[in-house]
């Protein structure tokens, strides 16, 4: 079952009209298809994959992401037309990418930056790809991820990392002086890490995680402090100020901060100036502008004897913990101190 509410002036709920719902309510479309949903995707634009291998799309379509030919909003789940069983979706803030049971990516939407690796001779004098289109390269990819406008994906030997789309800060993880990555280019990362990707975060600085845990850091290094001395840093480096042992649980980064999260601790480092509640970096107790290692926030949450942290959220500069005692733990925005709930109604 899916349940949608909020806003909803581009039909980004997909229930057919356009007015605000306060409330859940459950989007019926699925649930008269014999399929069941493996990943949901949203960036203005929502992409649903099936079981069957099938990609639908609804919501804001002013460049044609949600790949239906057109860009007029998108009401209800509309099913997209790619010639393979798709594996993977994903979806950056002015396109769409795929990734085929075969090894293929096909991409639609804004291809300015060349977001979708689409060669000129196909673009419209818009520069807009309305429809899916395959990505050309010699080889099969296995992973997908993308950022805000630019697509990182794992050759299918696990052993390559490859990007393309826009580079400013970086974001790529290529240098800097080359603003953007017209087609697939390897990223100088080992391919011991390479094999090992499973996350990525965006914000001003992206994010990699690996399956044990490590973080790998590029991009933009503005107010957020990463223990490197440039402003921007390519390609993506291992951050290793973590303290011994952190078993990664959850993580956020937005364009000031960076969040960690354990079952048991929080970590916090970037921005740290009063006007910036965001994120909860001004939960420490000093007058650093910066925080530039990651720093534990575990004796403003004063967790009780044997309190546990199972699951966080960040959202719209709040964040809020839950633990096993049913308490939740919130702060950010305009409240800099933690406010402690009780969830056991």
């Amino acid at each position: 079952n899916v349940f949608v509410w909020g806003g909803n002036s581009d039909g980004s709920l997909g229930l057919g009209h356009t007015n605000h719902v306060d409330s859940p309510v459950k989007l019926t479309f699925f649930n008269d298809l014999d399929v069941t949903i493996e990943q949901i995707e949203c960036n203005g634009q929502t992409l649903v994959r099936t079981s069957d291998g099938s990609v639908y799309a609804w919501g804001y379509n002013s460049d044609g992401q949600c790949g239906l030919g057109h860009k007029k909003p998108v009401l209800v789940p509309t099913k997209v037309s790619i010639p393979d069983k798709v594996a993977s979706v994903a979806a950056g803030i002015d396109f769409s990418v795929a990734l085929t049971v075969s090894g293929d990516i096909y991409a639609w939407g804004n291809n300015e930056a060349k977001q979708c690796a689409v060669p000129k001779s196909l673009l419209n004098s818009k520069k807009f790809i309305l429809s899916p289109e395959k990505i050309k390269f010699p080889g099969e990819f296995s992973k997908l991820f993308t950022g805000s406008r630019c697509t990182f994906a794992v050759s299918s030997s696990s052993s390559e990392l490859y990007s393309w789309g826009s580079n400013m800060n970086s974001a790529c993880g290529h240098s800097w002086d080359v603003p953007v990555i017209p087609k697939p280019t390897k990223v100088n990362l080992p391919s011991s890490v390479v094999s090992k990707l499973s996350e990525l975060h965006v914000g001003y600085c992206n994010v990699f995680v690996t399956t044990d845990h490590e973080l790998y850091v590029f991009g933009s290094n503005y107010n957020l402090g990463l223990g490197f001395k440039n402003t921007i840093k390519c390609p993506p480096t291992r951050l290793s100020t973590l303290p011994d042992p952190f078993v990664l649980s959850h993580l956020f980064v937005d364009s000031e901060h960076v969040l960690l999260v354990s079952s048991s601790d929080v970590l916090g480092f970037g921005k740290n100036q009063p006007r910036n509640y965001h994120l909860g970096c001004l939960l420490l107790k000093d007058n650093q502008s910066v925080i530039s290692v990651p720093t534990s926030l575990q004796s403003q949450l004063s967790l009780e004897d044997g309190e546990l942290i199972t699951h966080a959220i960040a959202c719209d500069h709040v964040f809020h913990v839950f633990t096993n005692h049913s308490n939740m733990y919130s702060w950010g925005h305009a409240q800099h101190v933690v406010k402690k709930s009780s969830l056991e109604d």
